[in-house]
C-alpha cells in the first residue's frame, strides 16, 4: 500500500473519503430492482437474523454522517480493491513466504484503509458460501403490519471447511490492527461492520434472477445484519 506521500506517483488514480455509503446505496438499488418484494426494508424497521434493524434509508443517511466525521481521522491509502482469496498468491521461500495481491480494482484507488479489510471479512464470513456453494444457503422473508423479518442460515457442505472458515475469521480479527495501522481500536470497532456490509452488498447485487433468489437474500441478510450491528455504535451521531 502507498501512503499519502505516494499519491504524486499515481496520477489518475481516484481518491474517495467514503467508499462505503455510495456503494451501499447503488448496490441495494440493484438488489431491490431484482427482488422488489424486499422494498419494505428501505422505510420500515424490521428484524434481520434476530437483530432489530432500523429502516435502511435511515441507516444510510447515518452512514454518510458517520463517514464525514471519520474522514479527518484516517489517512487515505491505496487499496487493492478486490482482495479475495483467488487474488492472493503465496509462494514459499525457505522458512518464510512471499505474498502478492494480483488483479486489483483500479476504481477504488486511495481511500479508507478499512476497504480491503472489509472485503477480506466478506469472503471469510458465512456470506462467502453464497459464492462457492449457494446450495447450502437458506433465507426466509416475512412482512407484517409493523415491519419485516429476514432470516438466514447455512448448512456447510463440509464440517472441516466450516472450521477453516471460522478460524480464518478469528485470524483476521486478530490481525486487524496490523492490516489497518493508525486506526484507534474504537474507530476499528465502529467502522468495520460498515466496511463489511459494503462488501457483502456487492455480491448480493451480482446474484440476479429467480434461481439465485435464496442466495441473494442470504447475502442481503448478512449485509443488513452488519448494518444493524453497526448502528448502535453510532447512536451519538446527530441527525
Amino acid at each position: 500500500k502507498a501512503g499519502e506521500a505516494g499519491k504524486d506517483r499515481w496520477r489518475g488514480i481516484p481518491t474517495q473519503t467514503d467508499p462505503f455509503t455510495g456503494r451501499l446505496r447503488s448496490k441495494l438499488r440493484e438488489v431491490l430492482k431484482t427482488d422488489p418484494e424486499l422494498k419494505p426494508i428501505l422505510t420500515r424497521p424490521g428484524r434481520v437474523m434476530g437483530v432489530p434493524c432500523p429502516p435502511v434509508e435511515e441507516l444510510l443517511d447515518r452512514a454518510e454522517r458517520f463517514m464525514a466525521e471519520r474522514a479527518p481521522r484516517f489517512t487515505s491509502v491505496l487499496q487493492h480493491g478486490d482482495p479475495h482469496l483467488a487474488n492472493i498468491m503465496v509462494r514459499r521461500y525457505g522458512k518464510g513466504y512471499a505474498v502478492k495481491l494480483i488483479d486489483p480494482n483500479p476504481e477504488v484507488g486511495f481511500t479508507d484503509p478499512l476497504y480491503d479489510a472489509g472485503k477480506l471479512f466478506h469472503w471469510a464470513e458465512p456470506a462467502g458460501w453464497a459464492h462457492v456453494a449457494p446450495e447450502v444457503c437458506r433465507a426466509e422473508w416475512h412482512t407484517c403490519p409493523t415491519g419485516w423479518e429476514l432470516d438466514a442460515r447455512h448448512e456447510p457442505p463440509d464440517a472441516a471447511a466450516e472450521q477453516r472458515r471460522t478460524k480464518l475469521v478469528a485470524l483476521l480479527k486478530a490481525c486487524l490492527p496490523r492490516l489497518v495501522p493508525g486506526d484507534s481500536a474504537a474507530d476499528l470497532h465502529q467502522a468495520l461492520p460498515l466496511a463489511i456490509a459494503a462488501a457483502h452488498v456487492g455480491l448480493a447485487a451480482l446474484l440476479k434472477g429467480d434461481a439465485q433468489r435464496t442466495a441473494r437474500r442470504f447475502v442481503l441478510a448478512h449485509t443488513l445484519r452488519s448494518l444493524a450491528e453497526w448502528a448502535p455504535a453510532t447512536d451519538g451521531i446527530a441527525p
